[in-house]
């Protein structure tokens, strides 16, 4: 772990770690992707990171955000103004990440954290260059799928680099104990809706998955998933079994 809050999770994989959430560099030889920029002294740790390796600012090639809220996003436009490099995000985050979301909020705490840090922490507004949808494939660092997974936000994402096989599923799991967890529903602006997206996950190959707000995890956070998938399936056949069994056939008189 170095002083500054950086951590060398495996090869490839920066994470930058504050009291409150973790960002992620990626990268290989020839360039840098940013997954999230944090918020308060993430965007320093990343310039010192590109410092002490020898690499110019102008290899950071894109800033993929995952979703609007502040502790993502809060270092973007300090980012931005200094590599150039393009922000990536989902159109349905743009009001909540400009600071202008005007929609129903999950909790009068979550709005007021919100609001009350984009003023401690003078987050400036920065431009997003491109548009992500679920499916698309960004040409960066050998490939990284964007997945949609809406319910902590609208435009939630997570990014899945594929080449690694790892997944960056943003606040839609988060490690708690070393496992997988959801965030409290009042995180979630549609928890219902957070807590069905997820499952899409289950079939895909990934072999390691990074949460943004996590301890240390013990094994692969797939493995939770996909045992969760199985029991919501499991507890959806039971029901349609169980309205099956409750219906009546009318008597014809016979």
């Amino acid at each position: 772990m170095d002083a500054r809050g950086l951590h060398e999770l495996r090869d490839g994989v920066i994470g930058l770690r504050s009291v409150l959430v973790w960002s992620f560099l990626i990268a290989n030889d020839r360039e840098v992707v940013a997954i999230d920029t944090g918020f308060g002294p993430q965007g320093r740790w990343v310039k010192q990171w590109f410092k002490r390796t020898g690499r110019s600012p102008r290899d950071l090639k894109a800033i993929l955000l995952t979703h609007g809220h502040i502790d993502h996003i809060g270092c973007a436009a300090e980012l931005q103004r200094w590599s150039k490099a393009p922000i990536f995000l989902h159109p349905a985050d743009h009001d909540l990440a400009k600071g202008t979301y005007s929609g129903p909020w999950p909790s009068k705490f979550l709005a007021n954290v919100e609001r009350s840090s984009r003023l401690l922490w003078w987050t400036r507004r920065f431009q997003v260059t491109h548009e992500v949808a679920d499916g698309d494939r960004l040409p960066f660092c050998g490939g990284i799928d964007v997945i949609h997974l809406p319910g902590h936000t609208p435009g939630q994402v997570g990014y899945r680099w594929n080449s690694e096989k790892i997944l960056f599923p943003a606040d839609a799991i988060l490690s708690i104990a070393g496992r997988a967890a959801f965030p409290k529903s009042k995180f979630n602006i549609d928890d219902t809706l957070a807590r069905t997206s997820v499952l899409r996950l289950a079939p895909m190959e990934i072999d390691w998955v990074f949460p943004c707000h996590q301890t240390t995890p013990r094994h692969n956070l797939m493995t939770d998933i996909r045992r969760y998938a199985q029991t919501r399936a499991q507890a959806e056949a039971m029901r349609e079994l169980a309205e099956s069994e409750q219906q009546v056939v009318p008597d014809n008189g016979s």
